[in-house]
Order: structure tokens, then C-alpha cells, then sequence
């Protein structure tokens, strides 16, 4: 029996309560579903979904240049910085390895030995199934192409293809020499750079340029960005690209190569308008 552990909070705003939020249900859950596994003592695998921001926690912790990989961890996301999901999916993750640990040493330390797999995406892009646009990436990519975001903020940080999610998943259940955590990035794209990709398809004006960092900080301070920016965000992450490696999940879940984010977002626009996401004539 193989079990794939997916869900957790993702908001676009900071709610008045991230606690209860986002961080309990993150941690809860993953204690929920592991000690059903537990219980159960049929689990042979257990892949986890788990996040980028498990692996870092400003854009300036490292130097310009840097890439991240597997190894590392995000040690500085807290409540008090204003970084509820970065701080729930770090430590869902721990959780889930300590699991892990207990159940590898088995006897009397913990059930019969499952091991765990853990995948950190990037921001999942896509194709839409369901024809929804209330998920977190669905909201950004109409707002970006509608033109409803007249600004642009320059965060730049990993993506990813939803198919590409969906197949490393598959393959860290069915790949016995798959071990350990996975970073399934595309590539590391601002805003800017996504609405590139589509631009050519929009007849629209749309915005060619990022949002002054002045400017962020008037609309933080003055209330008028409301809460999808915080001031850590604002400090730490605007303007400074994070870059990761994608080449142990190449090498043992994805040989082919992830999918490019000219195809991600081009389908992901021709399914917004087969939805009616997004009218016709955009």
C-alpha cells in the first residue's frame, strides 16, 4: 500500500490568525495521516508534498547566484516574520521525517519500516482540470493576463508545471531507488517573465514593468497594499531571484525534463479561455 500526502493551506492574504490557519492544519494533518499509516502497518511508501519554501526563507539569506538544493532547509521563516506558509510546510516536513526516522528504526521504536519521499515544488502552474480559479496560482495567472494587476511585484522564485508535479509523484511511489527530498522546479520566473511567455496572445495593454520598490513601501505603509505583501516580503524577497537545482528529480523521477514554462503557461491560458476564465478577446 502506497499513500501520497498533498494538502495544505496555501492563502493568498495573511489571515488575522496564520496559527490556526495555516500552521495547525499544515502540522495536524501530516500527524493525522502518519499515524493513520501507523495504525494501518500495510504502508510501504508514502510521498510527500511538500514545498520550496521548506528550502529557503528570504531571497537574501544566500549570496546573488546561489542555488538551492535538497540540502538545504529554511531556518529563518516564523509568525513573528510574517511567514505563516513558509513556516507551516517546514515544519509539516520535519514532522513527516521524524515519522520517518521512527519507522525505519521499527522493533520498538515504531511500526513495520515505510520510507518516506518528499517532493518540494515551486509554484504549481497549469492547465486547469476543473475549470475553478480560486486556487492561489489560478488567481495570480488571471489577474496577470485580465490586466486586473495593473502592477507587477518583482518576485522571481521556482515553478512548475501541475503535469510535472503529478508525474514526479507517481514516479517517487513506483521508483524504489527513489530516497530522500525532491525540488521540482522549471525554472525561476518573476511576474514579468511569466505574462511574457502569453503576451503575444493578449490584445489588452498590459504592464511592461515592475512595481519601484518605493512604491511597494507607500502601499505597505499606507494600507493600500493590504496584507498580500509583508514587510519581510517587502525587505527580503523583492527584486532578489531564488534559484534552485532540479537535477536529482531529472536524474531519478523525471529523465525526459520538466516541461517548459512557455508550454506551462500557454496551455494554462488556453484553458482559461475553454473555461471562460478568461473571455475571448482578451
Amino acid at each position: 500500500m502506497y499513500v501520497i500526502h498533498t494538502a495544505s493551506p496555501v492563502p493568498l492574504e495573511m489571515p488575522d490568525d496564520p496559527y490556526t490557519a495555516i500552521v495547525a492544519p499544515a502540522v495536524e494533518g501530516t500527524k493525522n495521516v502518519f499515524d493513520s499509516i501507523n495504525k494501518a502497518g500495510t504502508v510501504k511508501r508514502v510521498v510527500l508534498t511538500s514545498s520550496i519554501r521548506a528550502v529557503f526563507g528570504f531571497g537574501n539569506e544566500k549570496p546573488p547566484g546561489y542555488v538551492y538544493t535538497e540540502e538545504d532547509w529554511n531556518t529563518t521563516s516564523t509568525l513573528e516574520n510574517n511567514q505563516a506558509y513558509s513556516l507551516s510546510k517546514t515544519l509539516a516536513e520535519k514532522t513527516a521525517w521524524e515519522y520517518a526516522e521512527k519507522a525505519k528504526a521499527g522493533g520498538k521504536e515504531g511500526p513495520a519500516a515505510w520510507d518516506l519521499v518528499a517532493i518540494q515544488p515551486g509554484v504549481v502552474y497549469g492547465p486547469s482540470l476543473s475549470g475553478r480559479e480560486d486556487g492561489m496560482s489560478m488567481t495570480l495567472f488571471k489577474n496577470l493576463v485580465t490586466g486586473h494587476q495593473t502592477g507587477m511585484v518583482d518576485l522571481a522564485w521556482g515553478m512548475v508545471d501541475v503535469r510535472d508535479v503529478a508525474s514526479v509523484h507517481v514516479a517517487a511511489l513506483v521508483n524504489s531507488k527513489a530516497q530522500g527530498r525532491y525540488i521540482a522546479t522549471s525554472a525561476t520566473l518573476s511576474f514579468q517573465q511569466i505574462l511574457d511567455t502569453v503576451r503575444g496572445r493578449i490584445r489588452r495593454r498590459l504592464p511592461r514593468y515592475a512595481v519601484p520598490k518605493v512604491v511597494l513601501w507607500l502601499g505597505y505603509y499606507t494600507g493600500m497594499a493590504g496584507k498580500a505583501l509583508a514587510w519581510e516580503d517587502i525587505a527580503y524577497n523583492v527584486g532578489k531571484p531564488v534559484v534552485f537545482s532540479n537535477e536529482k528529480a531529472r536524474k531519478d523521477l523525471l529523465p525526459q525534463g520538466f516541461i517548459k514554462p512557455e508550454k506551462t503557461f500557454g496551455d494554462m491560458y488556453e484553458s482559461f479561455l475553454k473555461a471562460g476564465i478568461v473571455p475571448e478577446g482578451n
